[in-house]
């Protein structure tokens, strides 16, 4: 579905760039922005999704946009909404995880019951955002640098720990990161690498190095940058 995905973001990006009816901006720049994500495109969904402020009146519609701009340093302002609390209780779970490296099952269950509730009392609008966060909470959850660090360089969890809790360090890895990952390069294996613009290059860069030093493979690194 990938082809699919990415041409609905690529409409949904284009009817923005028209101005053709500016009364649904809010609501067309949160579905680009989950289309590019979903399709694989996470630079320009984050691109949109920091235009989208979190000043709506669903809650829902809240929680989708704080996914979407994936800030895991603070929940989000929920308004008053029968399912506040437990969509509350969803993005601590995820922050919980993604800053401190819990186990996801609490975030998995938590999205089946917001769902499942969704589909019992909410209105269509509402269904489709549930959809939508479900979908990229479980997207983000997939590439959790948490979960795939360990597996792509051979080191523990509690190795890279105090690592993926600095500010800086990404969360989660994009699919090119996710690429070199697979081919090794993460564990020590050489490589040529050639990357577009704003697919992640300085990120994977770093992922490379802090592998080499957190394996005491190396002591001391030199970046040559022609630029």
């Amino acid at each position: 579905l990938l082809n699919d995905i990415g041409f609905a973001a690529s409409f949904f990006d284009a009817y923005l760039g028209s101005r053709f009816n500016t009364e649904v901006s809010r609501e067309v720049t949160l579905l680009a922005s989950a289309s590019y994500f979903l399709g694989q495109r996470p630079g320009s969904s984050l691109v949109l999704a920091r235009r989208l402020q979190a000043d709506s009146d669903n809650a829902r519609e809240q929680l989708t946009v704080w996914v979407l701009q994936a800030n895991w340093r603070q929940p989000p302002t929920l308004v008053g909404h029968w399912l506040t609390g437990l969509l509350y209780e969803l993005s601590i779970a995820m922050m919980s995880h993604f800053n401190d490296g819990t186990s996801t099952e609490r975030v998995v269950e938590l999205l089946d019951q917001v769902r499942r509730l969704t589909y019992a009392n909410g209105t269509s609008q509402e269904v489709v955002l549930a959809e939508v966060a479900s979908a990229v909470v479980k997207l983000r959850l997939a590439g959790s640098a948490w979960t795939l660090m360990p597996g792509f360089s051979g080191l523990s969890g509690v190795d890279w720990a105090d690592t993926i809790r600095r500010p800086g360090f990404p969360k989660e890895l994009w699919p090119s990161q996710k690429l070199l990952g697979k081919a090794g390069l993460f564990a020590g294996k050489s490589g040529v690498v050639q990357m577009p613009t704003s697919a992640g290059k300085t990120r994977s860069v770093e992922v490379i190095l802090r592998s080499a030093f957190l394996a005491d493979r190396t002591r001391v690194a030199v970046l040559v940058a022609p630029f």
